[in-house]
């Protein structure tokens, strides 16, 4: 095997915000074989051939990216790769969702086709051209560099750091479009059938002592020791009158340093939330973060909201989040619909 050395704190990664929240399980090992996939066909130019797109990976440089030992790397992408060939991701369409809430959906296979040479020390991938220009198609990314994510060894954690990772740039820079300060604490809240139902957790993981032992805890805690954000979290219970009812987690973080420069990042990865979000062109929980964002960073060049925006809003946040907006949230919202008047 020829070495192949690599400095993977230059590799940024841009994955579209489509399949950062579609619903896939993947192992770790086949997960890095998606983000060195995702480098070569967005930042490397792989092009489309018989409606697939062909991505080489080299052993020794996956081994120099992940840091593995190189006597056993051929054999793990192997395994990685067969695995990979027969699993399925879903993308939701809540648009065409049925009327008794059975949820509309496509789903596509990763790849196609996988060809392992030992002898040379490659593997060849054929990536569904389907599912590549699926996320090709969507303008709006998650942007990181691969060498946090390549620290992560639990796949709930790689996931999980996706899923904030596509709220950090979009916080960061509203609030410092609003002249807000970047160092401060920002959150997110994902509710818990969302956390299961896309990231594929296992039923049992439905009883929260279960969630709370093999999900949250660990998956929080790696990020927190091996990437540039240092998260906590809260629990939040329904406010129905259930007891030890969580519905949804509050995850909040703090960039540990100064963000690097971005390199890649175009205006397409940055959402301006400068008029309030549009609510068809969003899955509800998403829209719910999107409005609280518009409304924390409001300033003079902000577009107001209509008081149809605002009774969607509040209806949404309460479905989302089990409980009525709070009184501030509400004063909050009339003040901004009172400028649009």
């Amino acid at each position: 095997m020829s070495l192949v050395e690599v400095d993977n704190s230059k590799v940024y990664l841009r994955q579209s915000n489509a399949l950062t929240t579609a619903a896939y399980t993947l192992s770790r090992n086949e997960k890095r074989l998606v983000y060195l996939a995702l480098d070569k066909i967005l930042n490397n130019n792989v092009k489309e051939e018989r409606g697939r797109f062909d991505v080489v990976i080299q052993h020794s440089e996956y081994a120099s990216y992940f840091d593995e030992k190189h006597k056993n790397v051929s054999r793990d992408i192997s395994k990685a790769s067969a695995a990979l060939n027969k699993r399925e991701i879903v993308f939701y369409v809540p648009s065409e969702d049925g009327d008794d809430g059975e949820k509309a959906l496509d789903g596509l296979s990763w790849t196609t086709k996988r060809s392992v040479r030992p002898k040379r020390g490659t593997t060849l991938l054929s990536f569904n051209a389907e599912l590549v220009d699926l996320i090709r198609a969507d303008k709006k990314y998650t942007g990181y560099f691969l060498h946090n994510a390549a620290k992560l060894n639990n796949p709930y954690s790689m996931r999980l750091y996706e899923s904030l990772r596509q709220w950090v740039t979009l916080k960061r820079r509203n609030n410092e479009r609003a002249g807000g300060d970047r160092s401060k604490e920002q959150c997110v809240n994902f509710g818990i059938n969302w956390l299961i139902e896309r990231y594929e957790l296992p039923a049992s993981y439905c009883r929260m002592s279960d969630f709370r032992r093999r999900f949250l805890i660990p998956a929080v805690e790696e990020i927190s020791n091996k990437t540039d954000l240092a998260v906590t979290y809260t629990e939040n219970s329904s406010k129905d009158g259930r007891k030890n009812s969580v519905v949804s987690i509050t995850f909040k973080w703090m960039e540990k340093s100064e963000p690097k420069e971005e390199r890649g990042l175009d205006c397409e990865d940055y959402v301006d939330l400068s008029k309030p979000p549009v609510k068809e062109q969003h899955e509800e929980d998403v829209f719910v973060e999107m409005g609280l964002v518009y409304l924390d960073t409001f300033n003079e060049e902000s577009a107001a909201p209509s008081m149809e925006w605002a009774l969607d809003f509040m209806i949404s946040y309460q479905r989302v989040r089990g409980e009525s907006p709070s009184d501030i949230l509400k004063q909050s919202l009339l003040s901004r619909v009172s400028l649009h008047s």
